[in-house]
């Protein structure tokens, strides 16, 4: 009996890490890429991708995407102009820069998640983005 009380006392505590279930809430910021600004997107060179899927979460935009390759080095960058068009919400213009330095064709898909709280608008608490080559307006509430 003694040893059946010891072995459930270690599960339980084997178990409990002694993290708080609740802390993944506390996190500040889980996105790992950042947003950067360019005067014009017409210098900004691309490579071909197909948008899988673009939803917000938090002020994370996670944008999936599909694109030929498999055995280089790819990144992207998401850009914005700079400009803010008045209009209720406001809007902001963005590219997915995306570089794939790959001469391998095999179907691949990556999903990259974005900082969004630079491009939120002073009097605000919603934007509108406009993401190049993504039919839908995505509505980012903040």
């Amino acid at each position: 009996m003694l040893y059946r009380l010891f072995i459930a006392g270690l599960i339980l505590v084997g178990c409990r890490d002694g993290a708080d279930p609740d802390l993944h809430l506390l996190q500040v910021n889980p996105c790992s890429s950042t947003t950067s600004e360019q005067t014009a997107f017409k210098d900004t060179q691309e490579d071909d991708f197909i948008f899988r899927n673009v939803t917000i979460a938090a002020h994370c935009l996670s944008i999936k995407i599909a694109f030929g390759g498999g055995c280089g080095e790819v990144s992207a960058e998401l850009i914005t102009d700079g400009s803010v068009e008045k209009s209720l919400p406001p809007q902001r213009y963005l590219m997915l820069a995306f570089t794939d330095n790959d001469p391998c064709e095999a179907l691949r898909e990556e999903q990259y998640d974005f900082d969004l709280s630079r491009l939120q608008v002073a009097g605000s608490d919603a934007v509108i983005l406009r993401l190049k080559g993504w039919d839908a307006k995505i509505r980012y509430d903040y």
